[in-house]
C-alpha cells in the first residue's frame, strides 16, 4: 500500500548535488530522473531524465558527457540537450576537510530555435565526521543565434 501511495504522489522539488571529487581512471554513469503525476503547475512534464557519464582522466580532471530527456504532458519523450565539458579539482579533500572543484559544460540545445548554454562554476564540499555540506554554484549564459 505504501508503494502505491508513493507512485501516485506528484513530484516535488528535485535536485542533484554534484560533488567536487575526481577519481583517476574511474568511469561513472548516473541517471537522475523524475516521474510526475497530476496536472503539474510549473513543470508541465510527464517525466524528465538526465544521464551523466564521467571519466577521471587524471587525478584532478574528469571529462563529462550528459544527455537530457523530457516528456511534456501529452507529448513523446524527446532529447532536450547534450552537454560536454569537464571538472577540475582545485583542492583535493582526503577524509575530513574541504574540497573545491570548478566545472564547465557546453550545452548543445536539441530543439530548434533554442539557445545553446554555457554552465560553469565552483563545487565545494566540507566534511567533518559523519556530517557534510556541499555547495554547487553554477552560472548559466546563453550563446548562439537564439540567445535571449
Amino acid at each position: 500500500m505504501f508503494l502505491l501511495a508513493l507512485a501516485s504522489a506528484p513530484a516535488s522539488a528535485q535536485f542533484y548535488v554534484r560533488s567536487p571529487e575526481v577519481d583517476k581512471g574511474e568511469a561513472e554513469i548516473e541517471e537522475h530522473g523524475a516521474l510526475y503525476s497530476g496536472p503539474g503547475e510549473d513543470e508541465r512534464l510527464r517525466q524528465s531524465h538526465e544521464i551523466e557519464g564521467k571519466y577521471g582522466i587524471t587525478e584532478r580532471f574528469e571529462g563529462i558527457l550528459e544527455g537530457e530527456l523530457e516528456q511534456p504532458i501529452g507529448e513523446n519523450l524527446e532529447g532536450k540537450a547534450i552537454e560536454l565539458g569537464g571538472q577540475y579539482e582545485i583542492i583535493q579533500r582526503h577524509g575530513d576537510g574541504f574540497g573545491l572543484a570548478f566545472r564547465t559544460l557546453y550545452e548543445f540545445a536539441l530543439p530548434d530555435n533554442s539557445p545553446d548554454e554555457i554552465l560553469f562554476g565552483p563545487l565545494a564540499k566540507f566534511v567533518r565526521g559523519h556530517d557534510s555540506v556541499t555547495i554547487n554554484t553554477l552560472f548559466v549564459g546563453q550563446v548562439g543565434d537564439h540567445a535571449e
